[in-house]
């Protein structure tokens, strides 16, 4: 379906772990992650995306919100569903420790899986040589998605 809008460009798609690419630096004009941040060592991963990025690269990525907890966690009260809000309500707590001290959780109690507010997800990004440059049009309030520029080549 790309190729039919776009028959010009070279398009090459592949897939890894998001904390270790295998790819050379600045190998990339384009790197496209939906809504799988939320599950990864979330600095490590926009650092190594970033470093794949050649500088003005964009990284396309969609992620979960808040809000979107909220909404699980409330769905599963309706539907009495116990373990589906006990896992958004720990997601919650997970995601509110990352915003206020920027540790992703390892496990226990808490689980690694954390949601993205744009305050933080700005933060994290200009760790990482990177900014939002603007929302994309599938964006919403429970999952947004960001168009992200490379400022400058990763060191």
């Amino acid at each position: 379906m790309f190729r039919a809008h776009h028959p010009d460009m070279r398009v090459h798609l592949a897939t890894a772990m998001a904390e270790r690419l295998p790819f050379d630096d600045e190998a990339f004009d384009l790197v496209l992650c939906r809504v799988a941040i939320p599950y990864t060592d979330t600095r490590h991963a926009l650092q190594e995306m970033a470093r794949v990025l050649r500088p003005g690269g964009l990284l396309l990525l969609k992620t979960h919100h808040a809000r979107y907890y909220i909404r699980k966690a409330l769905d599963g009260l309706r539907r009495g569903s116990p373990l589906f809000t006990l896992h958004a309500l720990r997601v919650l707590l997970s995601g509110m420790l990352f915003q206020v001290f920027g540790r992703q959780p390892e496990g226990g109690i808490l689980l690694r899986e954390i949601f993205l507010t744009a305050g933080t997800l700005n933060r994290e990004l200009r760790r990482a040589g990177m900014s939002i440059d603007g929302e994309l049009p599938d964006s919403n309030p429970r999952t947004p998605s960001y168009r992200i520029r490379k400022l400058s080549a990763f060191r």
